[in-house]
């Protein structure tokens, strides 16, 4: 639900640590240990006062592993819910939509998103069978290219938010899609329509002294991008812009959807939170 460490989200929740713990010194043979307190290598991430003042509660009374095992893990929960709390209360308090009916964050933006920000005429397809697995073929990792491995002065760049920015600036597929195949000038009609968003099955011709060729393509199991002709299911953004930079495309099978601006709000509204 939330990504980070339960010691970081402590601090960042102003709860009560869960304290520290020796993980390095338990073995099987020794659960039942009592005497002095582990020497600091079997402690991670602590400083040296950290253990000085953890030492110093032990100086009258042995250490006992077995007790302290049961009240790291007691306080390991403690901490885990109070956390919990803080944060399903402050989403409460925004959205009215309660956290913990759902067990990951992308579960409950999505049901936050359809709370409170998702326009009454809006409506998002839930996809199965053909559909889903035709649209599932034009998914590809990002690509990244080196195109200098060596140098001096290189300066290495970063995108701040680049998927809530295109959520924000750029039109979402909405409704209920609609399967079309056989008719290549209507699907090409389709593809180049603003007002509509396609998954479309494609035969490819990608000039062969394009430098840095645009769509990806898997052979193998490696996903590359080519040149030469193949076939592949690309989306209508990509093909347009393809068709930019001299790709020429045979229009064989395709999934459209009407698109409208939908996350105008969710994105202004959490990115102006996160800046605060």
């Amino acid at each position: 639900m939330l990504p980070a460490s339960l010691e970081r989200l402590a601090n960042q929740f102003n709860v009560e640590s869960k304290g520290i713990f020796p993980y390095e010194f338990v073995k099987s043979n020794n659960l039942n240990y009592e005497g002095a307190v582990p020497a600091y290598k079997y402690f991670k991430n602590i400083t040296d006062a950290q253990y000085r003042e953890y030492c110093a509660k032990y100086t009258y009374v042995p250490w006992n592993l077995k007790k302290e095992s049961e009240i790291y893990c007691n306080n390991d929960c403690k901490v885990l819910h109070n956390i919990l709390s803080i944060f399903f209360k402050e989403n409460f308090g925004v959205t009215r939509v309660n956290g913990s009916k759902y067990v990951s964050l992308s579960a409950l933006a999505l049901a936050n998103f359809r709370a409170f920000f998702m326009a009454g005429d809006v409506k998002i397809a839930n996809l199965r069978g053909e559909v889903y697995k035709f649209i599932k073929q034009g998914y590809f990792g990002g690509a990244v290219d080196v195109f200098k491995p060596s140098g001096q002065k290189i300066y290495c760049y970063d995108v701040n938010s680049l998927y809530p920015y295109v959520m924000r600036f750029f039109k979402m597929p909405v409704g209920l899609p609609t399967l079309l195949s056989g008719s290549s000038s209507l699907i090409e009609t389709i593809v180049k329509d603003s007002n509509k968003f396609s998954f479309v099955e494609v035969d490819v011709f990608c000039p062969e002294n394009l430098k840095v060729p645009l769509l990806l393509h898997k052979i193998n199991n490696k996903t590359v991008a080519p040149t030469g002709k193949w076939k592949g299911v690309y989306t209508s953004t990509e093909i347009n812009r393809a068709i930019q930079l001299g790709y020429k495309f045979k229009y064989k099978k395709c999934v459209h959807f009407e698109c409208k601006y939908i996350f105008t709000d969710y994105v202004d509204f959490y990115f102006n939170l996160k800046k605060k």
